[in-house]
């Protein structure tokens, strides 16, 4: 389900279907320790001494870490709810998880808790605003250790500045090449029907291309993960394609769009942005959805 590299480059975790993880000497070729998880989740800490993985035990849903060299315990941290992925600062010294709440708090602010991995203690609790049953789904820490990015499970990414950080200036986005549209923003699973909420998105995407761009030819392309049959995916592409090209259809007549040329396009799963199935063909969720999308194409641009 996962592996990670320890940063020494000889060691290397494997986490296996059952959730046991095997720590592997790569230079002795053999396994040195084996681990019992309840979820897959499993790092490395950046400062080589400890690695952490998520267990249950008493009810409870905790973060548990280990010595690196012997394999023992040595510390717990009990956090909100069931864990859905773990990142370590690039120091070592912060630990941030992400959780889905116990059904009786699934709306809590607890969705994402930042802990100081020497002393086990909560140190930030990140209030995200996250609608329906949405939560947080992967975590990655900037570089400087200063920003947390969050992706949520409807295709949300938020950033967060961590006290005594710099702000991250917002990259300008080019729109003679724009980023692709997510369908898990835009469109429930095997529904080429945009959602209510995607309406907000697609207006801020359409003025800012119409502000670039107001003489083009713009062609909306499906693609959809792997799985599924072919010509499924390929049909549900093109459906999902042609519900962006007439929601843009209707937005260029009411804000005087006349010199848009709108078509479609639809390459099923034959254009993958990144491989969704691990070795064992066990699809991966967080690299489906980087495939599921509607790409921008411009075209004669006047």
């Amino acid at each position: 389900l996962d592996i990670d590299y320890h940063p020494s480059g000889k060691i290397l975790s494997s986490v296996h279907n059952d959730d046991t993880v095997y720590i592997w000497d790569l230079e002795q070729e053999q396994v040195i320790h084996t681990i019992q998880l309840d979820d897959p989740s499993f790092k490395f800490s950046p400062e080589k001494t400890i690695m952490a993985g998520a267990v249950r035990e008493d009810g409870e849903y905790l973060v548990r870490l280990w010595d690196v060299d012997s394999g023992e315990q040595v510390g717990d941290i009990t956090v909100p709810g069931e864990v859905r992925d773990i990142s370590f600062s690039p120091d070592g010294s912060l630990l941030s998880v992400a959780t889905f709440g116990r059904p009786t708090v699934r709306d809590s602010e607890s969705a994402v808790t930042i802990y100081n991995v020497s002393t086990q203690e909560l140190l930030y609790n990140l209030d995200l605003d996250l609608e329906n049953n949405d939560y947080p789904q992967v975590l990655a820490f900037t570089p400087d250790g200063g920003h947390l990015g969050i992706g949520t499970f409807d295709g949300l990414l938020e950033f967060w500045r961590l006290p005594g950080a710099e702000p991250i200036e917002a990259p300008e986005i080019d729109m003679t090449e724009p980023p692709p549209l997510p369908s898990d923003v835009l469109f429930d699973t095997d529904s080429a029907e945009l959602k209510p909420e995607a309406d907000d998105y697609l207006s801020q995407v359409a003025a800012d291309l119409y502000e670039a761009l107001p003489e083009a030819t713009i062609t909306f392309v499906g693609h959809t993960d792997s799985r599924g049959e072919a010509g499924y995916n390929l049909q549900l592409s093109i459906d999902r394609a042609a519900s962006v090209k007439e929601w843009f259809e209707i937005w260029a007549q009411e804000n005087n769009a006349e010199a848009w040329v709108l078509k479609v396009d639809g390459r099923g799963d034959t254009e993958l942005k990144v491989p969704d199935t691990d070795v064992e063909g066990n699809f991966l969720e967080d690299a489906g959805g980087l495939n599921r999308r509607v790409e921008i194409e411009i075209e004669d641009l006047d």
